[in-house]
């Protein structure tokens, strides 16, 4: 496991845990035709350096991707998570927000 930061928060880095498993090298074009070369299967794990939590999420990116670009890419997807709340139920809208929002302590 790396300590790496997803970006700056308003209490400074944004620190976590990470590790990464390259799962499956494919090429990317039998599964979409405007890609090409190379791409990975790969899990992103993340782990909560105050709580012990877990995380894990699903990766498709270019072979050889360095892990600090997927985090980064990761740290993105929380800004838009935290934003589409919907009000009535207090939980995310689309299944990926279903299936993280339980590791960041969100109701699914």
């Amino acid at each position: 496991m790396r300590r790496l930061s997803t970006g700056e928060g308003t209490k400074g880095p944004r620190l976590h845990d990470w590790a990464y498993l390259e799962l499956a090298d494919l090429n990317a074009g039998e599964y979409n035709s405007a890609l090409t070369g190379e791409w990975a299967r790969g899990l992103l794990i993340r782990r909560n350096i105050a709580d012990g939590d877990w995380a894990f999420f699903s990766t498709w990116c270019p072979k050889g991707t360095p892990m600090q670009k997927l985090v980064l890419a990761e740290g993105h997807r929380w800004a838009i998570e935290d934003f589409p709340m919907n009000s009535r139920r207090g939980s995310f809208h689309g299944s990926w927000s279903r299936l993280t929002g339980r590791h960041l302590g969100y109701p699914g």
